[in-house]
């Protein structure tokens, strides 16, 4: 099974890149539009947690002989129920799940900038990379891109009557309360740090 080049191992070897159209917030070469090779239930507006969503996509996968997705998905799923069975050998939460595919987002982002770097813009591990940031994006909800998150940010200073740092922890608390995972927390950060100070 090929590797990245950290030693990550890579799930997926038959995909090719799909352009460099870019996609707002990640890497130029990720498609926005992605099209899976099944219809996964995420985009059916049937009503469950989203780690059955995972499981029910990876069982269609394995049912339409997949490996390369399957053993994706599977991967993914029993390391979002983990979370729920360390923590009293519950079901893993939507949040907590989001947080998990985030991970997973940031691992092969960070990879297909390193990537670039070294001037390799095609092969086995860069498309894995764009494979599973395809994937992943299925699961997670709408992000907010800068100009939204700054007008929600803008709103609940102006709401709360915020107007220093001192209220940064407020804020955020606020933002994350109304809005978690919608939203990348370094860029709220900032942005928030930049109408208050």
């Amino acid at each position: 099974m090929p590797r990245y080049a950290n030693g990550q191992s890579s799930h997926l070897q038959k995909l090719v890149i799909l352009g460099s159209t870019p996609r707002r917030g990640t890497n130029s070469l990720v498609d926005p539009n992605p099209k899976l090779p099944y219809t996964s239930l995420t985009n059916k507006g049937i009503d469950m947690t989203i780690v059955n969503q995972l499981k029910q996509d990876q069982l269609q996968a394995r049912k339409n002989r997949d490996a390369e997705l399957a053993s994706f998905l599977t991967t993914v799923y029993s390391e979002v129920v983990t979370v729920g069975k360390d923590d009293g050998n519950r079901e893993t939460t939507d949040q907590e799940t989001i947080a998990v595919l985030k991970k997973y987002i940031k691992r092969a982002d960070e990879m297909i900038t390193i990537l670039e770097d070294r001037g390799l813009m095609v092969g086995a591990e860069i498309t894995a990379a764009n494979f599973e940031i395809r994937v992943i994006n299925k699961y997670l909800p709408k992000q907010l891109d800068e100009t939204e998150l700054t007008a929600v940010i803008a709103e609940i200073i102006e709401k709360d009557g915020f107007s220093s740092m001192k209220d940064m922890g407020s804020t955020m608390k606020i933002l994350k309360e109304n809005h978690e995972g919608t939203y990348d927390g370094k860029l709220a950060s900032t942005i928030v740090k930049q109408q208050l100070g």
